[in-house]
């Protein structure tokens, strides 16, 4: 693990999101032993080459599936013993997702799954929505499966923070996005994070967006934790101001094990 590097500070304990030992395989791939913090109030990059594993981790995370060790805690509630509790109060904005209603309007989305979130907010979600350029036709006529992908996440983002979540997961959201709006949806995250006191998980291969906003970072390869810890405390550590060389670097040393 790059030299046994942890990087956590009084800070970093309190963690919101504690992923403890999760394991996981599927088919050819293997999570494998992988434990981090993600403190709220603040953004943790998870970051690392593709198939690193970081959607899998999302998945499990989401309870999507099921870990085959480990254990996943928000707060005091257990992935194993509160999953209805934990989805409650985590907000997802993903690259790849088929939870909402395609056939049905942003509108009718919300209304529908508003529902099951204990500290809905319609009108912010309302807000949201036109603060984030959607038109009101789009929110109100077409149906959420014929927006751009950039249209879509930005649906996505606006569900997310309209229920306050205590927990955000972010899996390669500005993938799709127009320059201009990928600056603005950095942004906005910064201010809701500021607002909220989220905690915030941010997996991307754009290393750019993590160098503007993370504030930690995580590191997979082929399935393991190979560093973690403050971006800061990382920089130092790898004499660059530059996360993709935190990758290069912290991969190539696992990679000559």
């Amino acid at each position: 693990m790059c030299g046994e590097v942890s990087g956590k500070d009084t800070e970093m304990g309190i963690g919101m999101l504690t992923v403890s030992h999760i394991s996981k395989k599927r088919k050819q791939f293997e999570l494998r032993d992988v434990s981090f913090e993600v403190p709220a109030g603040y953004i943790t990059g998870l970051a690392g080459k593709n198939g690193a594993g970081k959607s899998t981790l999302i998945q499990l995370i989401l309870g999507q599936l099921c870990a085959d060790a480990g254990e996943i805690c928000l707060g005091e509630l257990k992935g194993s013993r509160d999953a209805s509790l934990l989805r409650d109060q985590t907000g997802f904005v993903l690259e790849k997702e088929n939870l909402f209603l395609r056939g049905k309007t942003a509108y009718e989305n919300g209304d529908f799954f508003g529902r099951f979130y204990t500290k809905w907010d319609s009108a912010l979600y309302r807000k949201y929505l036109a603060d984030f350029g959607l038109s009101v036709t789009e929110q109100k006529r077409l149906p959420v499966g014929s927006l751009s992908t950039g249209q879509y996440i930005r649906f996505q983002l606006a569900f997310a923070l309209a229920h306050h979540p205590e927990l955000l997961l972010l899996d390669e959201p500005t993938a799709n996005l127009d320059p201009v709006f990928r600056m603005k949806f950095l942004t906005l995250l910064q201010e809701a994070v500021e607002r909220e006191e989220m905690a915030v998980l941010f997996a991307t291969h754009i290393t750019t967006d993590l160098d503007k906003i993370g504030d930690y970072l995580v590191v997979l390869d082929e399935g393991s934790v190979v560093c973690m810890g403050s971006k800061e405390e990382l920089f130092d550590m790898y004499q660059t101001k530059r996360v993709s060389e935190i990758i290069l670097k912290g991969c190539g040393k696992h990679d000559t094990k």
